[in-house]
């Protein structure tokens, strides 16, 4: 189980299912993206995603000789596994270690306390687990196989005992375990990438410019990758020179993923822009403010020389009227004469 469905939890679980018990003559599959993956079902002709092309290394299912099955899309009696889901809604979703987080089977049946709390990934695993190992073991199953009386633990028993089993050898069992990708060899240096992560090695000299494909572990993508020829030749062991890219190919895609929803975000940022009319655009531009004057500490007088509040000028043969009086004055006293009196004294 994952949090979400990719093809490294396709590849782990049916590597589990191939360990146990075999490989199977024939898969069904559902149509979903994980399972119709290159690394999972590359090869197959009938496969109705993705292009086909002809020099795509096999998938891990490809390579085992299976024969598969695509599910019909919207058609749930072609999956039996579908009718079991509503066992599984009731009996898990509504076990008592999950109350308070249970949702409910739609937006118009949800209990009062959903959402009120959250289960712990750990607890959760454990409880889906025994649930699916109780509705495997329930007898009484009213199928063909089952005849009423047994259940599927039972049945699957019966019919195993009985089957030929093709048991995977080691070789197999790493090709499951690895998955696989194809790229080219650098005509630079003859060294191959894989997430941002370089590998050399000596033999990889004589491949410059062809396909090899990587088989890797995903959750360790810096140490050595196994490489093979694309006719299924193994070429050799590569450890990486360069570890300067992604840990795991989880991480790769949670980083693929965000930077998708970044440009995502953006695009539309940028048509929800073109939809807005110019004065739209201008009104959600800042508006420009005029700065406040500054404030000066030294100022002096201002003495107006022209117009109305300028001092009048007087001109230079203008004379005051005080001086216009005593002119005046002296030029009637000049006209005066001393006169004595009969007694001799002068005015």
């Amino acid at each position: 189980m994952d949090i979400s469905e990719n093809w490294d939890l396709v590849r782990l679980a049916f590597a589990d299912m191939v360990e146990t018990y075999g490989v199977p003559d024939h898969v069904l599959l559902d149509n979903g993206r994980a399972f119709a993956s290159k690394k999972i079902t590359g090869g197959t002709p009938n496969r109705f995603r993705f292009k086909v092309k002809a020099e795509e290394p096999e998938g891990i299912i490809t390579a085992l000789g299976c024969q598969i099955h695509w599910a019909t899309p919207y058609h749930g009696q072609a999956k039996p596994i579908e009718r079991a889901w509503r066992d599984l809604a009731h009996n898990i979703s509504r076990d008592v270690r999950f109350e308070g987080a249970y949702t409910g089977g739609s937006v118009d049946a949800k209990p009062e306390n959903y959402g009120s709390r959250a289960v712990p990934f750990d607890v959760f695993m454990e409880v889906v687990s025994e649930g699916i190992l109780e509705h495997n073991a329930r007898l009484g199953r009213r199928s063909k196989v089952c005849g009423g009386n047994l259940s599927f633990d039972q049945a699957f028993a019966a019919s195993y005992e009985t089957a030929i089993i093709t048991r995977p050898h080691e070789a197999q069992l790493r090709k499951l375990l690895l998955s696989s990708e194809l790229v080219s060899v650098r005509k630079t240096d003859g060294s191959v990438e894989l997430a941002g992560n370089r590998y050399w090695s000596e033999f990889l000299i004589n491949e410059i410019g062809r396909k090899v494909t990587l088989r890797f572990d995903p959750d360790a993508l810096q140490e050595p990758v196994h490489i093979y020829r694309p006719d299924g030749a193994y070429l050799g062991a590569a450890p990486c020179v360069e570890a300067v890219g992604f840990f795991s190919t989880e991480a790769a895609r949670i980083h693929a993923r965000a930077r998708a929803d970044f440009i995502k975000k953006s695009k539309e940022a940028a048509l929800a822009a073109q939809k807005l009319t110019l004065a739209e655009q201008a009104a959600l531009l800042p508006k420009v403010e005029a700065p406040e004057a500054p404030e000066t500490k030294v100022v002096r007088p201002f003495i107006a020389t022209r117009g109305n509040a300028a001092v009048a000028l007087t001109p230079a043969n203008s004379a005051e009227p005080e001086d216009d009086f005593w002119t005046g004055f002296n030029r009637s006293a000049s006209r005066l004469r001393v006169v004595r009196n009969e007694d001799g004294a002068g005015d």
